[in-house]
């Protein structure tokens, strides 16, 4: 059996977040420990429920994106932190954001990430 890989959804797109949700259950190896609303919930959930994955399933606000992620790095271990949006293309650069072109390369940068391999960008 492999190991699970426990993940963590963020999103105020409730339509977006059941859909990527969805996508994440079908897979055997990945299970969903929890879901916020917003980003405020989420330290306080990730003190109570260890993840490897933070899935964000919408756009942040500018400089939201930092705020979380020096946040995220003083847990541990801390879990990699994912962006999913689809106007990344337009917006952003950063080397954790990823569109949601397809589904298939969403899983793989999941399973990439979990495994210490870290993101590549789909930019």
């Amino acid at each position: 059996m492999t190991k699970k890989i426990h993940i963590l959804l963020s999103g105020s797109n409730r339509p977006f977040t059941d859909s990527i949700r969805a996508l994440l259950q079908a897979h055997p190896d990945l299970t969903i420990a929890g879901q916020v609303s917003d980003s405020d919930d989420l330290t306080e959930l990730l003190k109570q429920v260890p993840v490897a994955i933070v899935l964000f399933c919408n756009s942040l606000p500018a400089g939201e994106a930092e705020r979380i992620r020096k946040s995220l790095s003083r847990l541990s271990p801390p879990p990699t932190m994912i962006l999913l949006d689809s106007a990344a293309k337009q917006k952003n650069t950063d080397p954790y954001l990823l569109t949601p072109d397809a589904p298939i390369g969403l899983l793989i940068q999941i399973i990439r990430a979990a495994s210490g391999v870290g993101l590549q960008s789909t930019l």
